[in-house]
């Protein structure tokens, strides 16, 4: 899986074996984690008690990313001859745990400074060590304080500072943990309150309303054919929980629904949590029991393990590693989360290195996606963010719906949502802050108006709202109960657990058909999504939202790719029915020739080694690899720029395509004003608003990417990359001064188009856009008549569509166009031409019959054409006098191949090679030409 986190966010890279641990010098510490949002609003009251003692935890980084990613594909991948050879615990420690002696180490500095080390877990990632607040605080050279929380008074401890390592240690460690007990993971269960006129009685044969088993599993399909007599038999499902359950309530709901008890849950009781848990369950035992009775109600016969552990993230931690260690676990489920934005880095790192482990060892692991809609931080805040662990990439995110069902069978669905709680209550789902949007997460709807490059929840779909949710009896009480009671609950947390069980019933099948267990979940189940051999393997939910986001046709942020329909999704995942061949989309579906771009699809045959063949606009690719039947790796062939057909052809006959399936679109270079040059793709891997650093000291202008008259990147003055569009425009008036993605972006022109009229933005010195066209072109575009905005930038518009026209723009909101005839000048003359103050700058380049034209404008409104004739003969790096005199200093960028020509501000001409890429892209190494202009040339 192609699964990153996002650049700025990027983890340290590993390191080798480390010796004896010295300790290090002032000036040899690395920051190693980071500090909690909620200090910003909290009150300090003092420094932690120097003699109190606490635990910490030391998180270390797995060796072989590369080898672990093509792992964990290959054993999840049909047709792989890996596929179901999942390792065992002490396989995946021997390949990609941390070395001995990096765990040495570790211990080394712990106990050189004064730490107990506690313990080391079953793959060597968490190392725990104890001690006296102020030997932490020396140790990690940070400071521990005392807060109160601003919601609800409550004190808590944090660190101010973020801790630093010895630079030696820092390159293995991912984060260090334990350092603050004010953000605690919350579970997602939605109690109905008791029937009223108001609330009348949920839908459903529960004996106070909700759902039973068997409606749930007629709903979704889990119980007839091919699933008939699967219950998860030989199936071992862990449930992670943060509070205790009675056993008592779970064996009225088994004795109501199934005549007798069910063989108890073991309880495994992490950092010492069971005993308290049990002994006076609190407010999450709710939580554990509607778990562990959706679990049963669609799952019979699973065997059950709670994993009870603290609700701090050390213990969090530790629960997770022993449920994917423990080597008896087939499927893992959660219903306890916390926002990403209140859940450090560090933790999420630390989190998805025990999932990855998880999908090496075939652990299926779902996650409730929230309650709070898109907005999961609150009552925290009201941001758009989403809950971890369901945005983990190995975890399955599930979301809610309000279910109809008819009898037994499924009525229909919507997204869950209810505005009549203060705060509104509904499916979790959207964007992750860390994590990209991995390479299984494709198909109809994935790419969306809000689609960023991160990773996308929820993954799938189940019944979640209260008003129809599960006949279930448990504790109501905020602080424990002497009896439990039937009543209707859900939330996500119904999801998650639903899931799973819906996973150990497939499984079952899968085994008895010969095939591997599910294991790492996604790949399959978006396959399914793409491939459906004429079956129906989800409800694909349309109506509702969760307050921010619809749900659509195909994939969503509500519902994701839908509920199950069991008996059609077992049939597809397991290989029992075989799809036609089918080209659904291509990853990226956008760039440029030579580009490595993933096919995906269904159908795809592979004959003694023989690929198929691929092309794009009717053009082969020059190269195809095999991957799966359903993916293919291929090389983006040359082609006219726009949107083309994609076409599959298997070497045994069978042929596919879908129309519009790639597009081609232009990249380009920055040229800094020192001679470096600067590449720039198809799309930066940045996010909307961020100011990571692309390239260095980038002159401050615009990157104009005309693939769709629409988007494209600005670059400020500091290496900063922004997107905008993609792929919409703006919503904002024209002359509007709205800021808009980013800051500090550069004056200038954003985009035209000319077909049919006039369109685009500018961009002032202070992020406002400047909208015009399509109906608001200028009345009078030869004349400087204030226009559209104030203080644009001046710059040049030029119009890509139409060659040989465009617009100019002075610094007063003037407007001055030409074309599309070109205008009579002769070459070198400084004639007064159409405007006054134009811009200094390039204005429009061309290539025609291979044959270089163009213009460039003075500061005074002087003309100076060049073409349509090869230029003069001058030497690279010359600075020969050419056609024209004081032409702005700017750049020109032609590609046939890769070739062009810069001008520098006294009339020399610099050329570099039409055949081959300038030399050190991206760096800043001095490149045929001197005195470069500092500014942006678009190549075609």
């Amino acid at each position: 899986m192609t699964r990153r986190l996002a650049p700025v966010l990027a983890a340290v890279a590993a390191i080798g074996g480390l010796g004896g641990y010295t300790p290090a010098a002032a000036d040899d510490l690395v920051p190693r984690g980071e500090l909690q949002p909620a200090l910003a609003a909290a009150q300090r009251l003092g420094d932690v008690d120097s003699g109190r003692v606490l635990d910490i935890q030391l998180a270390l980084r797995l060796r072989d990313q590369a080898g672990l990613d093509a792992l964990v594909e290959a054993v999840s991948t049909p047709g792989s001859p890996d596929y179901g050879r999942y390792l065992t615990t002490a396989e995946f420690t021997a390949r990609f745990g941390p070395t001995p002696a990096q765990v040495a180490a570790a211990r080394t500095f712990l106990t050189a400074a004064g730490l107990e080390v506690t313990g080391v877990n079953t793959t060597r990632t968490l190392v725990d060590a104890r001690g006296t607040a102020s030997t932490i605080a020396r140790a990690l050279h940070t400071r521990l304080g005392r807060y109160r929380d601003p919601d609800g008074g409550r004190e808590f401890y944090a660190n101010d500072l973020v801790p630093a390592l010895p630079a030696a240690l820092a390159g293995v460690v991912l984060g260090v943990h334990g350092l603050q007990d004010r953000v605690t993971r919350h579970h997602a269960a939605r109690v109905v309150p008791a029937a009223s006129a108001a609330e009348p009685r949920a839908p459903g044969a529960g004996p106070a309303g909700g759902y039973t088993p068997n409606e749930v599993k007629g709903a979704y399909n889990v119980a007839g054919a091919p699933l008939t007599g699967s219950n998860g038999a030989g199936q071992v499902v862990g449930l992670l929980e943060l509070d205790g359950f009675d056993q008592g309530d779970v064996n009225t709901f088994d004795a109501h629904y199934y005549a007798a008890p069910l063989p108890a849950p073991t309880i495994i009781s992490v950092d010492g949590a069971a005993p308290g848990y049990q002994a006076s369950p609190g407010p999450g035992q709710v939580e554990a029991e509607l778990d562990i009775e959706v679990l049963q109600g669609v799952a019979r016969d699973v065997v059950i393990r709670v994993y009870e552990a603290p609700n701090t993230d050390p213990g969090v931690n530790h629960a997770y590693s022993a449920m994917a260690s423990d080597g008896s676990l087939d499927i893992g489920s959660t219903s306890w989360g916390l926002c990403e934005e209140l859940q450090t880095l560090s933790e999420s790192l630390t989190l998805d290195q025990i999932f990855q482990q998880a999908a090496a060892q075939g652990v299926s692991f779902y996650a409730a996606s929230g309650d709070h809609g898109a907005y999961g931080c609150r009552p925290f805040n009201d941001h758009l963010v989403v809950d971890s662990p369901a945005s983990d990439p190995y975890v399955v995110g599930v979301g809610g719906t309000a279910l109809t069902v008819n009898g037994t069978a499924y009525g229909g669905e919507t997204a869950w949502s209810n505005t009549a709680p203060n705060p509104d209550i509904a499916t979790g789902g959207g964007l992750s802050l860390f994590f990209n949007r991995p390479s299984y997460q494709t198909g109809t709807g994935v790419i969306n108006p809000h689609s960023n490059g991160r990773r996308q929840v929820p993954d799938v779909a189940f019944d979640a709202d209260p008003r129809t949710g599960i006949s279930v009896f448990t504790c109501q009480g905020p602080s424990g109960c002497a009896a439990g009671a039937w009543t209707v609950v859900a939330g996500t947390s119904a999801g998650s657990p639903g899931w799973a069980g819906l996973s150990a019933v497939y499984n079952q099948y899968a085994i008895a058909q010969a095939r591997p267990r599910l294991g790492w979940p996604h790949p399959g189940l978006y396959r399914a999504a793409a491939c459906t051999a004429n079956l129906a393997p989800y409800h694909d939910v349309v109506s509702g939202s969760n307050l921010a986001y619809q749900a659509t046709a195909g994939w969503d942020f509500t519902t994701g790719l839908g509920s199950p329909r069991g008996g059609d999704l077992a049939m597809i995942l397991s290989g029992s029915v075989t799809p036609s061949l089918q080209v659904n989309s291509v990853s990226l579906g956008a760039g440029q020739v030579g580009d490595p771009v993933l096919v995906n699809g269904c159908g795809f045959t592979n004959p003694g080694g023989a690929p198929p063949a691929v092309s794009f606009g009717g053009t082969p690719s020059p190269a195809v690899t095999f991957l799966s039947a359903t993916q293919l790796q291929v090389v983006v062939p040359r082609h006219a720029y726009g949107k083309v057909t994609v076409s599959v052809t298997n070497q045994g006959g069978g042929s596919a395509s879908r129309a519009a399936a790639f597009n081609y679109v232009p990249s380009g270079y920055t040229l800094d004003g020192y001679g470096g040059v600067h590449s720039y793709g198809t799309s930066p891997a940045v996010a909307n608003n961020s100011h990571a650093y692309w390239g260095w000291d980038i002159a401050r202008a615009v990157a104009v990417c005309p693939d769709d008259n629409r988007r494209g990147y600005t670059l400020d003055g500091y290496g900063g990359v922004h997107p905008f569009g993609d792929p919409a425009p703006p919503n904002i008036g024209d002359g509007a001064h709205a800021y808009w993605n980013g800051w500090d972006i550069a004056r200038g022109m954003v985009l035209t188009s000319c077909l049919p009229s006039v369109r685009g933005y500018t961009l002032d010195g202070w992020g406002g856009v400047h909208g015009f066209g399509s109906s608001g072109n200028p009345p009078d575009p030869s004349i400087s008549g204030y226009w559209s905005g104030w203080d644009i930038a001046e710059s040049i518009a030029g119009c890509p569509d139409v060659p040989g026209s465009g617009y100019t723009l002075d610094g007063y909101g003037g407007v001055h166009q030409w074309g599309p005839g070109v205008p009579a000048v002769a070459d070198g003359s400084h004639e007064y031409w159409a405007g006054w103050n134009i811009a200094r700058g390039l204005v429009l380049t061309r290539c025609a019959s291979g044959l270089v034209g163009g213009y460039t404008l003075d500061g005074y409104g002087g003309l100076h054409p060049f073409g349509n004739a090869p230029p003069p003969a001058v030497a690279n790096s010359a600075h020969a006098y050419w056609t024209g005199w004081d032409i702005a200093r700017g750049v020109t960028i032609l590609t046939g191949g890769s070739g062009g020509y810069t001008l520098d501000g006294y009339g020399g001409l610099h050329p570099f090679a039409a055949t081959a890429t300038p030399p050190a892209v991206n760096s800043s190494a001095y490149w045929p030409g001197w005195d470069i202009a500092r500014g942006v040339g678009s190549s075609s």
